[in-house]
């Protein structure tokens, strides 16, 4: 499970278009001004490991002042601008009854459900009374920011200027400061269990002696009959604590707050680690997010900053101390390449170059290790469509495959080191392979 910060869209992530000295949605991708300082806002919380998911009412298109389509072409590009994970949409008026306008929580649970996303360690972000009822319905955090001029029906967790505020105030949140624990003494613990034990007993032997007819104890001792004569249903402090029900009530305390104070001895050695470190530098900006998602005080995503943007990101999915992927973004903060280590060493042996649309556009592989391309693949809908190869590292490709529907097609090699391909294999469906080479003229010829 993982946290998100769900945000409202207009007042929030956007300027509204003023309209008779009110503010409204814009109708237009031209229309659509991002509000200062969201980008630095959003890099920062995405760099802390928060999922961004846009929940936004568009009644317009239900009311038939907007097209769907412009609404849909605002958020493509919103999203090229933004670090956003996911955009949802309620395109219906309060007249449709549905699940999903808010104050309704239906989007928040729509996409917790499609992201494993844990609602009560996320928030809400809005500017609207409709925005803060949807996240208590949920049961996130709400934060109201740009407050909108309308009676308050729902009252938010806390209110704040902008979104740049509200990020501020939720990476402090989740930023809990380091208390160490003392590890407590062993003889405390079996202290701790005998005087548990005596207080137990010494409440079940109390004078004066406990009324059966009591609630507390209706369930222990057994129902008797009435005695005739108005006569009290009473029972001596010894009889009681004799009673095989109370006895085993006192030993299954006794040993729970044992087990108890045991867990506390043995996990009392940890110390509460920082979830999220910032690193700072000397002119106070910063430089540097550590995230230490298991809490463990081993971080494995550095998130390295400029400028309130991320550059790049570095994991250690195995908390070894070794990065395993490296992601460096644009100025747009848009994924530009990413780096694998293959044997987990530290040492960068690929790269993958993803497209726009997140597909990937080509992988370089460097299989001595040593920084150099050796091999590079291209890709067409995720799926490898040539390669070509560097073995001796010259700067030359001395062998080139092609590919069709994932299948090996043909393999090329320049034999003679001649800067082009000499000699080639032909593969056919059935895995046969035909041996051709260039002759004198330039043309393939099959091998004999």
């Amino acid at each position: 499970m993982t946290r998100a910060v769900f945000l409202d869209r207009d007042g929030v992530i956007n300027i509204g278009v003023t309209k008779n000295d009110k503010p409204f949605a814009p109708m237009h991708v031209s229309e659509f001004q991002i509000a200062p300082g969201v980008p630095e806002a959003l890099a920062s919380l995405k760099a802390a490991g928060y999922l961004l998911i846009v929940t936004t009412n568009q009644p317009d298109v239900s009311r038939g002042a907007a097209k769907r389509e412009d609404v849909e072409a605002i958020h493509a590009f919103m999203r090229t601008q933004l670090p956003l994970d996911d955009v949802i949409v309620c395109f219906h008026d309060d007249k449709d009854l549905c699940a999903c306008r808010k104050p309704l929580p239906g989007m928040i649970y729509a996409m917790a459900v499609k992201h494993e996303v844990q609602i009560a360690r996320s928030y809400m972000v809005g500017d609207r009374w409709r925005d803060i009822g949807s996240g208590k319905a949920a049961g996130c955090t709400t934060i109201l920011v740009n407050a909108f001029p309308e009676p308050k029906r729902e009252e938010p967790d806390i209110e704040l200027a902008d979104l740049s505020a509200a990020a501020r105030w939720i990476l402090a949140r989740c930023t809990p400061i380091a208390v160490p624990r003392s590890r407590p003494y062993l003889k405390d613990v079996i202290c701790l269990f005998i005087d548990t034990t005596v207080w137990l007993c010494r409440i079940s032997a109390a004078n004066p002696p406990v009324d059966l007819r009591s609630p507390a104890c209706a369930r222990f001792v057994p129902s008797q009959p009435a005695v005739s004569h108005g006569a009290e249903l009473r029972q001596t402090p010894q009889s009681l604590v004799n009673h095989p029900k109370i006895s085993r009530l006192i030993a299954v305390s006794a040993g729970s707050i044992l087990l108890f104070a045991l867990f506390i001895y043995g996990c009392g050695n940890s110390n509460t680690s920082k979830q999220i470190e910032p690193v700072y530098d000397k002119t106070g900006r910063l430089q540097l997010l550590k995230y230490d998602a298991n809490n463990n005080g081993r971080p494995e995503t550095f998130s390295y900053m400029d400028g309130g943007r991320i550059v790049r990101i570095e994991i250690d999915k195995d908390e070894d101390g070794k990065i395993d992927r490296w992601e460096y973004y644009d100025q747009n903060q848009k994924l530009t390449k990413v780096g694998f280590s293959r044997e987990n060493d530290g040492t960068v042996d690929a790269w993958s170059y993803p497209r726009a649309d997140g597909s990937t556009d080509r992988i370089e592989f460097s299989t001595r290790r040593d920084g150099k391309v050796t091999r590079t693949e291209y890709y067409e809908k995720d799926a490898i469509v040539r390669a070509e190869e560097d073995a001796d590292e010259d700067g030359t490709v001395d062998k080139w495959e092609t590919y069709q529907d994932g299948h090996l097609t043909s393999v090329s090699f320049d034999a003679e080191h001649a800067g082009r391909p000499t000699n080639r294999l032909i593969y056919t469906a059935d895995g046969n392979a035909t041996a051709e080479h260039v002759d004198a003229a330039g043309h393939w010829i099959a091998q004999k």
